[in-house]
């Protein structure tokens, strides 16, 4: 398909234009089904866009080794290279990885390990799987039940989710 745009009007989009046109006005676009490619008629004729950027090289294959980086850490923060698959893995495996931590089991009857009068060695996404029935703050859990830290070492309810085992 092949369409020719006048910037200055939506209506003059043409679909089964075979050939450039022979009579456009300065400004008209059209897109060459068979090369894929853009022109733009300026002065008289028709002039080829030509752009240069990496998401256009990386879409044609045209990649060298000097455009892609591979950090797992995505430290460098470089909008102009393309990671390698491994780092994009690794990157997120760690990322996932650092959201949330199985710490073990938690007996609400004892408060053990102790995470609702001051608890100090709990950080943020830490989860714990109730072990032994009792009260969380004024919440009664059951065995079975998940609760996860939203902060680091937090003092109030609010500051945890629980997953009830039954609802």
């Amino acid at each position: 398909v092949e369409e020719l745009l006048q910037p200055v009007s939506i209506s003059s989009i043409v679909i089964t234009q075979t050939v450039a046109p022979a009579s456009p006005g300065d400004g008209w676009l059209w897109l060459n089904p068979t090369s894929g490619e853009f022109s733009i008629y300026t002065l008289g004729a028709w002039e080829p866009i030509t752009y240069k950027s990496e998401l256009a090289d990386a879409v044609a294959g045209n990649l060298t080794a000097a455009d892609v980086i591979d950090e797992d850490t995505m430290v460098s923060d470089d909008n102009t290279k393309v990671p390698t698959q491994q780092s994009v893995k690794a990157y997120v495996d760690a990322v996932a990885a650092s959201k949330m931590s199985y710490r073990g089991g938690y007996d609400a009857n004892s408060n053990t390990p102790n995470l609702d009068t001051t608890p100090t060695t709990v950080n943020k996404g830490d989860m714990y799987k109730v072990t032994i029935a009792g009260t969380f703050y004024t919440e009664d859990l059951v065995p079975g039940d998940v609760l996860i830290a939203e902060v680091i070492n937090p003092t109030v309810y609010g500051e945890w989710t629980l997953i009830k085992s039954t609802i």
